[in-house]
């Protein structure tokens, strides 16, 4: 996992797109109105509010992609690249807000239904030279096949975000942690707040499953990097699930009790894991 993300299988890739959409749509359709206005795992939106954020993104991916097929990754009207460093998170979060304000369930539904029935038939209609051409993302221009694994990735995250505010135990499934886990070391340098003063700790995630892996994260002053676990001992060790540990890395946890829901154990000193958490912030 420690190696930049390799095109995937093509149909396999948009098969998991198609089904963790289905997913997530049939969950949304059986929620009542107090369902959609709880509090979501993300702290600045309810689960409509997450909701609707998907939806959105669907409809902008649907776009680049499009945009792509016809040999334009150039950034579509009114949006730009970011800049290094920034997060966007909060205009993020007020276009969802925005958006899902004064809608009923139904309506939000629909949204969530049409963005994921356009983004899934625009990546059904990709031919195979399309798979690595280069799109359109906020982050940087990326191949076509990586913007569907994002929309998974997206689709995966905050999908858990509405679940686990009716189950904190909820996981993501193991396909869809699978193939977001090929593009986690890109999000660790997303995410990554240094501290001030800087830090140094070594985090090792065992990671059990079918696609079990061993890798470390190392802190080092105000950076990191990422390396396959060798002989170096580690001052945590992460031992997760493919779910458990694509939560931890995207900030979903919070570890501060030394426990969580989810199947993840911390073998090390609790402030030295806390460490992680406040390194990698995810959003």
């Amino acid at each position: 996992m420690v190696s930049g993300p390799t095109a995937p299988n093509m149909e396999e890739t948009i098969a998991l797109l198609r089904s963790e959409s289905d997913a997530l749509a049939e969950f949304l359709a059986g929620l009542e109105d107090e369902g959609w206005a709880r509090q979501s795992a993300c702290d600045a939106w309810t689960v409509a509010d997450a909701a609707a954020h998907i939806a959105q993104g669907s409809q902008g991916s649907s776009n680049a992609i499009t945009r792509a097929q016809n040999d334009n990754p150039a950034p579509p009207e009114g949006q730009r690249l970011l800049d290094a460093g920034d997060r966007a998170s909060e205009p993020t979060a007020e276009r969802a807000i925005a958006f899902s304000t004064g809608k009923q369930a139904s309506e939000l539904l629909q949204a969530y239904r049409e963005g994921a029935d356009l983004l899934v038939q625009t990546a059904e209609g990709l031919r195979p030279g399309d798979w690595e051409k280069p799109s359109f993302h906020r982050r940087g221009i990326i191949p076509i096949h990586e913007n569907v694994t994002r929309r998974i990735q997206e689709i995966a995250i905050h999908g858990w975000d509405i679940r686990s505010a009716f189950d904190p135990a909820s996981e993501i499934s193991e396909a869809g942690a699978q193939e977001i886990a090929t593009v986690a070391h890109r999000w660790l340098g997303v995410c990554f707040v240094p501290l001030e003063g800087g830090a140094n700790a070594r985090f090792r995630f065992d990671v059990s499953g079918p696609a079990a892996f061993q890798e470390d994260v190392v802190l080092e002053g105000d950076g990191f990097r990422i390396e396959p676990a060798g002989d170096a001992v580690p001052d945590v060790t992460f031992r997760a699930n493919t779910s458990a540990y694509v939560l931890l890395v995207y900030g979903r946890l919070d570890i501060s009790s030394g426990s969580t829901p989810v199947q993840l154990e911390i073998d090390g000193p609790l402030e030295k894991a806390l460490l992680f958490t406040r390194s990698f912030q995810g959003y």
